[in-house]
């Protein structure tokens, strides 16, 4: 389809909107991390470090001022579209409303594209640098010191640790540990050990049992009175809360598998692995309810439209958070239906109020 003379007017028309409304929601957001940042009572802190902390939270955030900046644009501008009779217009001259919402739905896949590259490649990276800069100015004290079914790569194991306690800046006591190998196809090795401690890059395992599995088999078995490896993590890393948007998709389809392979439920993974492609598809979908809904209730008021489809955004942000941490992390759907049941909710209202219109 070609681009047309309508499609760069509507084009032009949601650029302003689109820009305010996101900006908008950002400082709101940005004003509640401000907000958040001084209960911890960091008035001593230097101002560039606060600025800092609230810069790299804001990529965070702005995957939620995508959705609710595109409903504000999208309604605000097919209102006027329909209060001045712009819309009448095009109609008089035989252009469908369909057709003049395209514009409309290719923005929402601009932003469901825009969304899915902050997911992926940019909140991962600032969730990590927050944390880092957290730890510098000592912010976390709420965090424990300790933290249970912790699963960490230690290459060429994956190991998981049933609790870790820190016992200083760089040392760690841990308990029930677990360290899992796979040499070769059908092939596992599998160390255990009540507890070790990390010190500054060495792990090390007392009194840890050697497994060797072949297919079902055992092949052997070996008592070990110190088992170390030699490998240097971040200490605080063990000690931060994961959050979906943390992890790439990538990461998490491999917890996914190292869930299985240990034949521990990987529901929580999922979830939050299907979640992220439907987080960031959400924006197509408020264009499309945001636009109908619009013109199906400008007679109703000047910002009719604007209201319904801000109130849009909002049950959906509550529906994907109920799907998502209620209804998938409890079972009562599977995981990928539980991660797209706000989407094809909203899909389906869209779809609806569009289908009568010419």
């Amino acid at each position: 389809m070609r681009i047309r003379k309508l499609d760069l007017y509507v084009l032009r028309e949601l650029f302003l909107p689109l820009l305010a409304g996101t900006l908008v929601l950002a400082i709101l957001f940005e004003g509640n991390e401000f907000i958040a940042l001084y209960k911890y009572q960091i008035s001593q802190m230097p101002p560039l470090a606060i600025v800092q902390l609230a810069v790299v939270k804001l990529p965070g955030w702005l995957t939620f001022c995508l959705p609710g900046g595109l409903a504000f644009a999208v309604s605000l501008v097919v209102s006027r579209l329909v209060r001045e009779s712009e819309l009448t217009a095009m109609r008089s001259a035989g252009i469908p409303i369909r057709r003049v919402l395209v514009a409309v739905l290719v923005v929402g896949v601009a932003f469901s594209g825009a969304s899915m590259l902050l997911l992926e490649r940019i909140v991962p990276v600032a969730s990590k640098k927050f944390m880092k800069l957290s730890q510098e100015f000592a912010i976390v004290a709420a965090n424990p010191k300790f933290e249970s079914n912790v699963m960490i790569k230690l290459s060429p194991y994956t190991a998981r640790f049933g609790s870790v306690e820190r016992t200083s800046d760089r040392k760690l006591s841990l308990k029930d540990v677990l360290l899992v190998e796979e040499p070769a196809p059908k092939r596992l090795w599998i160390t255990m050990a009540d507890t070790g401690t990390y010190d500054d890059g060495v792990w090390t395992l007392t009194g840890a049992r050697f497994f060797a599995l072949e297919d079902t088999s055992l092949v052997s078995f070996k008592v070990l009175k110190e088992f170390k490896v030699n490998q240097k993590i971040e200490v605080p890393d063990l000690f931060s809360a994961s959050l979906p948007t943390d992890e790439t998709v990538e990461m998490l389809w491999q917890q996914v598998q190292e869930e299985r392979r240990l034949g521990r439920s990987s529901r929580k993974q999922e979830v939050q692995f299907y979640a992220k492609f439907a987080n960031a598809a959400s924006c197509f979908f408020i264009a499309l309810v945001s636009a109908v809904a619009s013109v199906r209730v400008a007679r109703y008021g000047a910002f009719a439209g604007v209201f319904v489809s801000l109130v849009m955004a909002a049950v959906y942000i509550n529906m994907f958070i109920v799907a998502t941490e209620i209804i998938g992390q409890h079972g009562w759907l599977a995981p990928m239906p539980a991660a797209w049941l706000a989407d094809v909710i909203l899909g389906l209202f869209g779809v609806t109020l569009a289908a009568r219109m010419e």
